[in-house]
């Protein structure tokens, strides 16, 4: 019985750590006039940090590809700055052929710490992180030998605010509040895996 309460906290545990945590949508919404699908669609992801801004766009090209959508990462071309004009990104959009533009930006963050104890399991050894060693270990039985020292792992609670516009309105069509936990260990699966569950939240959605 005290292995099986032991395991019952480890699993718990293993819940609240950003390594196995998955994006959750705080709302949604979508303009119900909007009834056609995107066909291309224009990429900008709000950030002053360059590689993360790269694997999203680059990202969101992949997946949408596999729903037959053209993205078209802005990286190459737009810097990021305080003032964009709006008239030239209008006439940039039109000549690449895009019917949609999604812009992705953080919305808030929060410092978070979960704490878990465990003497040894299939998960981790020591006082390592049990995320470290879920993602090769998670098949093996796990054995519980008793309660060990407390350990901690800090982890960011990220708020990201996706909202797709229609090219020549420039109206809001779509948007989508998410929130996402992440390490400095993880940080670039959590936005691959966010990417994910945007296209298809889109797809579920009747856009592509």
């Amino acid at each position: 019985m005290r292995k099986m309460a032991v395991l019952a906290t480890l699993l718990i545990a293993v819940q609240l750590l950003p390594g196995c945590a998955t994006t959750k949508f705080k709302d949604t919404w979508k303009d119900p006039q909007m009834t056609r699908k995107v066909k291309h669609v224009y990429l900008i992801g709000v950030t002053r940090n360059d590689k993360i801004r790269r694997i999203f766009e680059s990202e969101m090209v992949r997946q949408l590809k596999a729903h037959g959508v053209n993205g078209i990462p802005s990286y190459p071309e737009l810097a990021i700055s305080g003032t964009i004009d709006r008239e030239a990104l209008r006439d940039r959009l039109r000549s690449q052929g895009a019917d949609a533009v999604l812009v992705a930006r953080i919305a808030g963050k929060e410092q978070r710490t979960a704490a878990f104890s465990a003497g040894e399991s299939g998960y981790g050894i020591g006082t390592a992180p049990i995320n470290v060693y879920y993602d090769e270990y998670y098949n093996s039985s796990v054995t519980i030998v008793g309660a060990g020292p407390a350990v901690e792992n800090e982890f960011q609670l990220v708020s990201i605010r996706a909202n797709l516009f229609e090219t020549e309105s420039a109206k809001i069509v779509w948007s989508a509040l998410t929130e996402t936990s992440a390490g400095d260990d993880n940080r670039e699966q959590r936005l691959r895996e966010y990417v994910e569950i945007v296209v298809k939240r889109l797809k579920d959605d009747g856009l592509l």
